[in-house]
């Protein structure tokens, strides 16, 4: 919903965030293209790993703490 709509006759172009120039010749922006696939395998492997290393305690965390939750809450029997 708007409050008051105004008619431009011309596109005022702007940027959004401007970039810095790169450090990069175009000799390995280009490989860095190239070998895209490649560093992304590598760091999905990495992320992979970090994730392996992480989850059992997480995940016994949470079990811990839904136990504990649901013990607390949960109606005594023969109430």
């Amino acid at each position: 919903m708007s409050l008051h709509r105004v008619q431009r006759d011309q596109f005022f172009q702007f940027s959004w965030r401007p970039r810095a120039p790169t450090l990069l010749s175009k000799e390995q922006e280009a490989d860095v293209v190239k070998r895209l696939k490649e560093f992304s395998k590598r760091y999905d492997e990495e992320d992979s790993k970090i994730l392996e290393e992480v989850r059992p305690p997480v995940f016994s965390f949470m079990f811990c703490a839904t136990h504990q939750v649901n013990k607390c809450t949960s109606v005594p029997s023969g109430h």
